[in-house]
C-alpha cells in the first residue's frame, strides 16, 4: 500500500475505532543501512539511509483508558496509563508499552491515549520496522505531554523501549536514521558520540536494489543479543593491557594483532569484523563524496564477506544472493543489509540491469530455496515528520 493510501487507512479506522477524528499523525520511515552493520552498539560509525516505505501513526486523548490498535493484525490492547502492563512475548505492543514506560521513568505523567498505526514495512526484513514504530510511539506521547524532547532523546527513548520491553540490546543507529535522515543523503552516524552529518548519495547511473530473501529474522530469540555480549568479552580482555580503551571502535589492525593470543577464536573474529569495518564506512564516505562508485561498490562486498564470515550473521540465502548479483555485469557491490539472520540485501546495480538482475537472481532463488524474492528499488528519502491533524 502506498504512502497516501495508508495515513487514509489510518485516519479512517481511528475515527472508526474511536468516534472522533486524531489530533495528530505521525510518520516515520524504515532504513538500509548501506554500510556499517553490528558497530553501533560498539561505538563505531554507520552509514543508513531512509527509505519511502514508513510507519504511520494516528492518535488523540482518550478519557478514561489508553487504546493502542494494529491496523495489520487487526488487534487492539487496553490500558490504564497509570498500570502499565508488563511486556509480553514477541507482541507488537511491547514496542508501544515500553516507549511510555520509557518515558514514565524520566518523570512525566502519562495521559490516556487513542492511538492506532499501520505500515508498509516488512517485519523482520532487517528494515528497522521497530525502530520506525517506537520512534512513531514516541513522537506522539512527547506531543501529549507537552515535553518537547529534543530528537536525539527521543531516539534514546525507542532504544531504551528495545532493550527493556522488547529485549534487543541494540545500538543507536536505527533510532538515529528514522528520526535524522535526509532526502537523497546518506546518514553518517558517530555510533558513540551521536554526531552525525549527511553524505550526498547521488549515484546515477547506477541504483540501489534490495532483495528480500523471504527469510524473516528475529532479533529477539539470542543470537544478537549473543553476538554483543562476544563483543564485550572481547573488549574485557583488550582492557588488560589497554585500559583507556572505551569500545571496540579504539580497536586498531596492530593492538589486534598483539592480543590475538589473549582472545578467543571467536571474540578475534567478532573484532575483526568490528575493525575493518569501522574502516570500511569512513572510506566509502570518501569514496561517495569523490564519485567512486567501483570503489564503494567493493566496500559493500567486502563488508558483506566480513559479516558471513567474522561475524557470522549472514544467512545461506542472503550468501547466496549476494554472490549470484557480484557473478552479474554491471553489479559493484552487494551485501546483507541489517542485524542478519535473514532478512534483505542491497546491490549498487547499474540502472540498464536491474531487469536482468531481477529474472536471473528470482529464477536461480526459486531453484535453490524454493522461494521467489522481492525486489524493490529504493532511494533515500527524509526522516520522520509529525503534524497536527487535519483531514488526509
Amino acid at each position: 500500500m502506498h504512502g497516501n493510501d495508508l495515513i487514509h487507512m489510518v485516519w479512517k479506522n481511528f475515527g472508526e475505532a474511536y468516534g472522533a477524528d486524531p489530533a495528530w499523525v505521525v510518520r516515520t520511515p524504515g532504513r538500509v543501512n548501506l554500510i556499517g552493520e553490528h558497530t553501533d552498539y560498539n561505538g563505531g560509525w554507520a552509514m543508513p539511509f531512509a527509505i519511502g516505505e514508513r510507519m504511520i501513526m494516528a492518535g488523540g486523548y482518550a478519557s478514561d483508558r489508553t487504546r493502542l490498535r494494529a491496523l495489520d493484525m487487526r488487534d487492539t490492547v487496553e490500558f490504564d496509563s497509570r498500570e502499565l502492563p508488563a511486556p509480553r512475548h514477541r507482541h507488537w505492543s511491547n514496542y508501544l508499552i515500553g516507549v511510555m514506560a520509557e518515558f514514565s521513568a524520566r518523570g512525566f505523567a502519562l495521559p490516556q491515549l487513542n492511538a492506532c498505526f499501520a505500515g508498509n514495512l516488512p517485519q523482520g526484513g532487517g528494515l528497522s520496522s521497530s525502530a520506525a514504530l517506537s520512534n512513531c510511539m514516541a513522537m506522539l506521547v512527547d506531543k501529549s505531554i507537552g515535553s518537547s524532547l529534543p530528537k536525539q532523546e527521543l531516539a534514546l527513548i525507542s532504544q531504551g523501549c528495545e532493550h527493556h520491553y522488547a529485549g534487543v540490546m541494540c545500538g543507536i543507529m536505527d533510532q538515529y536514521a528514522t528520526l535524522f535522515c535526509k532526502q537523497d543523503h546518506a546518514l553518517l552516524l558517530d555510533c558513540r558520540s551521536r554526531s552525525y552529518r549527511h553524505v550526498p548519495l547521488h549515484i546515477l547511473p547506477y541504483r540501489l536494489v534490495l532483495i528480500n530473501s523471504m527469510i524473516k529474522h528475529d532479533l529477539a530469540e539470542g543470537a544478537y543479543n549473543q553476538r554483543r555480549r562476544e563483543c564485550e568479552s572481547a573488549l574485557a580482555s583488550l582492557r588488560v593491557k589497554h585500559p583507556l580503551m572505551q569500545d571496540l571502535r579504539d580497536c586498531s589492525p596492530e593492538i589486534l594483532a598483539d592480543a590475538r593470543a589473549r582472545l578467543t577464536e571467536t571474540e578475534y573474529r567478532r573484532v575483526s569484523h568490528q575493525v575493518g569495518e569501522n574502516h570500511r564506512v569512513l572510506a566509502a564516505e570518501k569514496a561517495l563524496r569523490a564519485g567512486d562508485l567501483p570503489s564503494l561498490g567493493r566496500l559493500m562486498h567486502a563488508s558483506h564477506i566480513s559479516l558471513a564470515e567474522n561475524f557470522e550473521v549472514s544467512s545461506p540465502e542472503q550468501d547466496f544472493l549476494v554472490a549470484s548479483a557480484m557473478d552479474l555485469k554491471g553489479v559493484l557491490g552487494a551485501r546483507m543489509t541489517g542485524g542478519g539472520f535473514g532478512g534483505n540485501v542491497i546491490c549498487l546495480v547499474h540502472q540498464d540491469r536491474c531487469e536482468e538482475l531481477r529474472l536471473s537472481i528470482g529464477a536461480g532463488y526459486l531453484t535453490r530455496f524454493g522461494k521467489t524474492p522481492e525486489f524493490h528499488l529504493c532511494s533515500p528519502e527524509d526522516g520522520a515528520s509529525f503534524e497536527e491533524a487535519g483531514p488526509p
